[in-house]
């Protein structure tokens, strides 16, 4: 039988141990016909200046088929390069005794391969007091600050991720059904830096197919772990995946995947051109920069094409921001309300703390800090430090009100119907009411000791202390957790659950919804 690629690379990184040799081994490896995949990875690297004689890798591997790949594949590689190897993986804890199992997987492959590995699990129970938002999202920046945190204290000049074409091709897709700009939709960029943490992320398989991924595999005789979620039609990318790309290369286009990635293509290359464009419009229209501040011209707002005024507040909420994510079109589309004069306030809070004030001559962009307001009065709710947090306040009818104490604001309005949404699915900060059993104005404050309330779904009364001690709420997080009351009546315990005595039930007929957010909307309402 003829040797796998894998073994005779491994064998010729034992021979360069002793023997200062590299062309006559892996370069001739690299060059077989035997794999496609080998020659575009290798060619993407090239191509895209991915990586240099001398750095540092640090391959980001879940265990699955992808990262499996990529890891040995750069192993075969890095003889001819060369390069050094290192292997990071984040044990979510997001699957009892299955997560523990991927991380042993991805250590004893690591050192299969003699390379170093950094390993780190996350406390389960940090999944369980997470704020309220998509728990792949939270996932994706627990992932990304871990890779942060690896590269920047042991040196790694790059870190390898193991997205492919169809990874590519399924976002571009995405991104499209939610109506993204050019930006969303230029897909996954194959090389991205991160300048705060002075390494490169590189994706050396963005233009392998998940054939050729699985076909290398198999032939090197290659195990990986499997992760179920991936077929779990809940989420958006996995319908895309297995359901809407399927149907498209049967009704209308089989190479929709490679249409796809050269539509990313194009949308990328023009987009760095106008960004390359906009970037000296971008500086006349500014007034000045310090640090999370920044100071814009109204006149030369007013005056751009709308086009261009997008873009330029895009530029300027990154710059104070640091990124972009959270910050949608509606977003924007806010803001050039407020400098067109089309909405009456004329400051606006968007999502991360993000403030914009307006005056006759000037935009401000400002990241606001948030500090908790700490009363210096008999303690009444804690901090975990000791600290007492005192805040009451009146909410006449449905609407907006923001709790500054705790940089969190409450929504409250009336459904039109009650069919209109599953009330049963709230997330614990959304919930659902009878209105006929509410009665403004609502009161929400802070907890005072003793308060009680009857939690649904359980028998009779319970202290809210109790209830936070029963559920395993931390005493910081409890500060976070304030209690809505009508008529002097506990109604919900904000973030948790509602009172037995105002829930929606069969003679409903009609239905408030309630809402405690970090996004901050206009401020006022």
């Amino acid at each position: 039988m003829m040797p796998s690629i894998l073994s005779m690379a491994i064998n010729s990184h034992k021979m360069l141990e002793l023997q200062s040799i590299c062309g006559n081994s892996i370069t001739s490896i690299a060059k077989m016909d035997r794999y496609q995949i080998l020659k575009k990875m290798h060619q993407t690297i090239t191509e895209c200046n991915m990586i240099h004689k001398g750095d540092a890798v640090l391959v980001g591997v879940s265990g699955g088929p992808d990262s499996i790949a990529l890891l040995h594949l750069l192993y075969i590689v890095s003889g001819d390069i060369p390069f050094t190897l290192g292997v990071a993986h984040l044990n979510h804890s997001l699957r009892p005794a299955v997560s523990d199992e991927d991380a042993e997987f991805v250590k004893s492959m690591a050192e299969s391969l003699n390379l170093p590995y950094f390993i780190k699990k996350i406390d389960p129970n940090y999944w369980k007091t997470r704020e309220a938002g998509s728990l792949e999202e939270k996932a994706r920046e627990c992932r990304y600050a871990f890779f942060k945190e690896i590269a920047v204290r042991h040196q790694f000049s790059r870190v390898a991720l193991a997205h492919h074409a169809g990874d590519n091709a399924e976002l571009v897709l995405m991104r499209l059904i939610r109506g993204s700009g050019l930006l969303g939709i230029s897909g996954i960029p194959p090389v991205r830096e991160d300048v705060g943490g002075g390494y490169r992320i590189i994706r050396p398989l963005i233009r392998c197919t998940r054939d050729e991924i699985m076909d290398f595999l198999d032939r090197e005789r290659l195990k990986c772990t499997n992760d179920a979620s991936n077929n779990d039609l809940r989420f958006l990318r996995n319908r895309i995946r297995h359901r809407l790309i399927p149907f498209i290369e049967a009704s209308f286009n089989k190479n929709v995947e490679q249409a796809l990635n050269r539509f990313a293509d194009i949308a990328r290359s023009e987009e760095e051109w106008i960004h390359s464009v906009m970037e000296s419009i971008f500086q006349s229209t500014m007034v000045k920069q310090e640090g999370a501040l920044l100071t814009l011209k109204m006149d030369e707002l007013k005056s751009a094409h709308p086009a261009v005024l997008r873009r330029i507040l895009r530029m300027g909420i990154e710059s104070v921001k640091g990124n972009l994510r959270r910050i949608g079109f509606t977003h924007i589309e806010r803001t050039v309300g407020l400098i067109k004069g089309i909405h009456s306030p004329k400051e606006i809070h968007l999502p991360d703390h993000i403030r914009i004030i307006m005056d006759q001559s000037l935009l401000t962009i400002q990241k606001r800090t948030l500090e908790i307001n700490v009363a210096r009065q008999k303690p009444t709710c804690r901090h975990a430090k000791g600290e007492s947090v005192l805040f009451q306040y009146l909410l006449k009818g449905p609407g907006v009100l923001i709790i500054e104490e705790i940089g969190k604001i409450l929504r409250v309005r009336r459904l039109t119907s009650k069919r209109s949404v599953d009330y049963r699915n709230g997330d614990g900060n959304i919930a659902f009411f009878d209105a006929k059993k509410i009665h403004f104005p609502l009161t929400i404050r802070n907890v005072n000791p003793g308060d009680r309330f009857h939690p649904l779904g359980l028998q009779g009364a319970q202290k809210v202390k109790k209830f936070f001690i029963d559920h395993k709420v931390s005493r910081a997080d409890r500060v976070l957790s304030p209690i809505l009351l009508s008529q002097n009546r506990i109604i919900w315990l904000a973030g948790h659950r509602i009172d037995d005595s105002v829930k929606v039930d069969g003679s409903t007929r009609s239905v408030m919804r309630a809402e405690l957010s970090l996004d901050f909307p206009y401020k006022n309402g």
